[in-house]
């Protein structure tokens, strides 16, 4: 639900922008990625599998997606600019690096190979 909503906020600010000295610093597009960033590291830490990260990948990306299409008005949200571009395109590479990136092994007892569960003591 909640990368649901950081989708549709990022889709909305996308384009927001700050000029620090001569420079325009797309504050939108780095606040949209660094909210699925850690929605995303979140998944992997609380899911503990590639699923939770799909899973959060999805819900994300479906407002984002939806708010790509022209509406019946012909307006639409998220336009085919650079901005755009670079919010799916930034969208796509947070979720497939969450996705890739090897989780690190498991080295704590299993279910049924600890004292408890085997009935030793």
């Amino acid at each position: 639900m909640l990368a649901a909503v950081a989708g549709t906020v990022a889709g909305f600010v996308h384009r927001s922008t700050v000029e620090v000295v001569a420079l325009t610093v797309p504050v939108g597009l780095l606040a949209g990625w660094a909210a699925l960033a850690g929605l995303v590291l979140a998944a992997r830490v609380l899911g503990g599998n590639r699923a939770a990260v799909l899973l959060v990948g999805a819900a994300y990306g479906l407002p984002v997606l939806l708010l790509s299409q022209f509406r019946p008005e012909g307006d639409l949200v998220i336009a085919e600019d650079v901005w755009g571009l670079s919010l799916l395109a930034g969208t796509a590479v947070v979720i497939t690096a969450g996705v890739t990136v090897p989780f690190a092994p498991y080295s704590g007892t299993t279910r049924g190979t600890d004292a408890v569960s085997t009935g030793q003591s």
